[in-house]
């Protein structure tokens, strides 16, 4: 497992926000004190991951929109910045973040937050606060201010847009025509979803929101496209709530035919859909249902296609080749660390995977030797030990084999 060292003065705060489109009217006025988030407090910095120059363009690969891309990009910046020895991915990804912030000329809040960081200040000239552009662009914002429509969902919109996501949920919540107008419906998920899924209340908001959505006739208004939308938003509802059981069942339930090639505009890509999905299935699903949930399924297989390792991962764990899988897992680790949607979860899924493996690797033995087995999965014996509890107490159905453990044989599976 990776491990955390000292720490290095406060990490940057996780911006978020999402594309709308255009509005016109006028929406109550609301300072932009209240778009900003406190800096939280130090925190030990993570150590062992592989740091690229090119994470912000890997990770945002495919995404499009300005206020997406935003949330992805401050996202890294901040994470870069509790990352030991990836100070230059953070310069580089404020590098990248302030050019789209100066180009788009919306989101005054985040520009601020981006001249504030370490890695703006290292780049010198290039990373200090434009104070000029800062004046033109927040006139432009009050001007357009006053044109908009008071109704709650162009002020949430609005909101959204100039980078006040608790501003924008907060009218959202007004807005009773998400439960009787399927459009309307589906301009909020972006909405909710460019929210931060890890506050308790925001989770729950979400959850009630796709409930709402699939129980009601609405569901049946929509495309089949923007019905898969829906299930992929049900989906991470399931994984920011740590169900990954049934996260695994929601995401492979969902048609890759169906699907926009976009994905989701504003939370998630194709290929995003099908890592979440086999990592929450290799976590916490069984080898028959993960090959007929994933490796079987003509519909969510297409998702997996295209990225050879997660595929890879599947494979080799129905296989039965679990240090294959491990090492694999080991490669995603910088992956998901950047992932917005992943980050929270990169240790409690490693963990899962991990014990998910010895345990189903144990299982046809009534006797085992540790030696060969810590040869199996190229661990040093001690490494190995330490992970025993952990089977135990998770596979009860293996708790007789791990009594008998011996040192000098092992047993053909019973």
């Amino acid at each position: 497992m990776l491990a955390r060292r000292a720490t290095r003065g406060p990490r940057a705060w996780r911006g978020r926000g999402c594309a709308t489109p255009a509005l016109g009217g006028t929406i109550p006025s609301f300072s932009a004190g209240a778009m900003a988030e406190a800096t939280p407090p130090p925190q030990d910095l993570v150590t062992g991951l592989a740091a690229t120059t090119d994470i912000a363009s890997l990770v945002c690969a495919g995404h499009s929109g300005h206020l997406n891309r935003t949330k992805r990009l401050k996202f890294i910046v901040s994470q870069a910045a509790g990352a030991a020895g990836h100070e230059t991915v953070e310069d580089s990804t404020c590098r990248v973040l302030l050019g789209e912030l100066k180009a788009s000329s919306v989101d005054v809040p985040s520009y601020r937050w981006t001249t504030a960081t370490a890695g703006a200040a290292r780049l010198g000239a290039e990373g200090a606060l434009d104070a000029a552009w800062v004046a033109s662009t927040e006139a432009a914002v009050k001007a357009a201010e006053s044109k908009c429509s008071a109704a709650p969902i162009s002020v949430a919109q609005f909101r959204a847009e100039h980078g006040d996501a608790d501003g924008a949920l907060q009218a959202l919540r007004k807005v009773k025509e998400r439960q009787t107008d399927a459009s309307v419906a589906m301009v909020s998920l972006p909405i909710i979803f460019g929210a931060d899924l890890t506050k308790a209340t925001i989770r729950s908001f979400a959850k009630d929101a796709c409930a709402r959505l699939l129980k009601s006739p609405l569901i049946d208004q929509l495309e089949p496209s923007a019905q898969a939308q829906v299930l992929v938003c049900d989906a991470l509802v399931a994984l920011s709530n740590r169900d990954y059981a049934g996260a695994a069942r929601k995401f492979t339930a969902i048609s890759a035919v169906e699907m926009p090639d976009d994905g989701l505009p504003g939370v998630v890509l194709p290929r995003e859909v099908g890592l979440y999905g086999t990592l929450c299935a290799l976590a916490a699903l069984e080898r028959a249902e993960l090959q007929k949930q994933l490796l079987h399924s003509s519909t969510f297989l297409p998702f997996v296609e295209g990225n050879p390792t997660v595929l890879g991962m599947a494979a080799d764990f129905h296989a039965g080749a679990y240090a294959n899988v491990l090492k694999q897992l080991e490669g995603l680790q910088t992956t998901m660390y950047y992932d917005v949607h992943l980050a929270s979860h990169r240790q409690a899924l490693t963990e899962k995977i991990r014990t998910h493996c010895f345990t189903h690797y144990v299982r046809p033995f009534g006797r085992l030797d540790l030696a060969k087995m810590a040869k199996v999965f190229d661990m040093d014996l001690g490494s190995l030990e330490s992970v025993s509890i952990a089977v135990k107490r998770t596979a009860r159905s293996c708790v007789a084999a791990w009594a008998h453990l011996s040192a000098a044989c092992c047993l053909a599976p019973q």
